[in-house]
């Protein structure tokens, strides 16, 4: 038990739930009350509210505009309203770490759950090869508008960066050339080795707490996709946003209800969905979520869970 929940962790997670059930939040959803249709929809980004002990139960958060603003800065190079509708857009979209995340758990996880990732068996994959170069073609302007003509290690680095962060990208593009495409290859995806390897371990150790916290392997054998893990970002990275004045409350809930019809398309209840968040987290994030077991176990059983007051589907 220790294993997952942790003393430390059992401590975060009973000064989290006691700040959402005080008398002041109380007060503050009064205040501030959201239609059903709306709680169920700030439901979908329920673990990363519960995590910044904010609620699910009114759109307005209590977190002060310096917090918010260095949390969107810091955390997801957020500043402005271009890259917070941008970010918004390809959460909701699932094209944030999905389209990596998923290539991984699709291609990889069924067959090698248990061995090592060796770079011999990406270059065998043409769905992962596939996927990696149409990410770098959908994601980057032509690269001498960006750095010139450098050939240099920083700028490999920059190139990696921007396929695994989707979501921070500005712009697109029609293609690359084959020949700038092959000048990144090598570091590119030996680079990409490393994470997957990285997100393979975070996944073996997020697979073992679901079971912990009573997924069947027979239930966890039905996730065919691990968008949850962008779609339970949208309404977080929405909401924020509208704080800053970024996007308005409108646009917000248009995301926020783009994310739940594409998580309703690819799960089939809460528990499916959270399971499929916990896998994307440790696949695209490299996260296993152990720091969070104890809100996991909270929105699966907690007599006041935000998924026991709204229907996963409309």
């Amino acid at each position: 038990m220790l294993k997952y929940y942790s003393l430390q962790n059992r401590i975060l997670t009973r000064y989290i739930l006691r700040s959402l059930r005080s008398k002041e939040r109380r007060r503050f959803e009064a205040e501030n009350p959201v239609s059903d249709g709306q709680k169920r929809l700030l439901t979908f980004s329920s673990v990363l509210f519960t995590q910044n002990k904010e609620s699910c139960r009114t759109f307005k958060i209590m977190s002060g505009k310096d917090e918010v603003r260095e949390m969107l800065g810091e955390g997801w190079g957020i500043g402005a309203q271009k890259e917070a509708l941008s970010t918004a857009k390809n959460l909701a979209n699932a094209d944030g770490h999905t389209p990596f995340a998923d290539d991984v758990y699709k291609t990889l996880v069924p067959r090698k759950r248990n061995a090592p990732f060796r770079l011999e068996d990406l270059h065998d994959m043409t769905g992962i090869e596939n996927a990696l170069r149409a990410t770098i073609a959908r994601v980057f302007r032509p690269l001498e508008d960006l750095y010139g003509t450098a050939e240099t290690a920083d700028l490999k680095d920059a190139v990696y960066d921007m396929i695994t962060e989707t979501s921070r990208a500005e712009t697109t593009l029609d293609g690359l050339t084959d020949e700038e495409l092959e000048s990144f290859r090598e570091i590119v995806l030996q680079k990409l080795a490393t994470r997957i390897n990285m997100g393979m371990e975070s996944y073996k150790v997020a697979r073992e707490m679901l079971i912990y916290l009573g997924y069947s392997e027979h239930e966890l054998s039905w996730i065919r996709t691990v968008s949850a893990w962008d779609f339970g970002r949208t309404g977080f990275i929405a909401r924020y946003s509208v704080k800053m004045g970024y996007m308005g409350e409108d646009e917000a809930w248009g995301f926020m209800q783009v994310a739940a019809d594409g998580a309703v398309n690819a799960y089939r209840n809460w528990r499916e969905y959270l399971a499929g968040y916990v896998l994307g987290r440790a696949l695209g994030y490299g996260d296993d979520s152990k720091g969070v077991c104890g809100i996991l176990r909270y929105l699966l059983s907690g007599g006041d869970s935000p998924y026991k007051e709204a229907s996963f589907s409309s």
